[in-house]
C-alpha cells in the first residue's frame, strides 16, 4: 500500500503541460510524483478535455473545475 505524503492542487497548463500542451513530465517522472503525492487537476478545461489528458498522461485521480475567474 502506497501512503501518499498529501495533496498536490494544481493548474493543468504550466504545471503538468508545458506551453504547447505536452506534457511537461516524462512518463515515469509522472509516475513518481502520482506514487507519492495525491494529485488533483484543478482547471478549466472541458470535462471531455481533462478525461483525454488523464488517459494520456495515466491520471486517474480527480479534478475540479473552475471557470479561471
Amino acid at each position: 500500500m502506497t501512503v501518499s505524503a498529501g495533496i498536490i492542487l494544481s493548474d493543468l497548463d504550466g504545471t503538468f503541460l508545458d506551453a504547447r500542451d505536452r506534457p511537461a513530465l516524462t512518463p515515469g517522472e509522472f509516475a513518481q510524483v502520482l506514487g507519492r503525492w495525491h494529485v488533483v487537476w484543478v482547471s478549466s478545461r472541458t470535462a471531455e478535455e481533462l478525461l483525454y489528458l488523464q488517459h494520456a498522461l495515466g491520471h486517474a485521480g480527480d479534478a475540479i473545475g473552475e471557470d479561471g475567474g
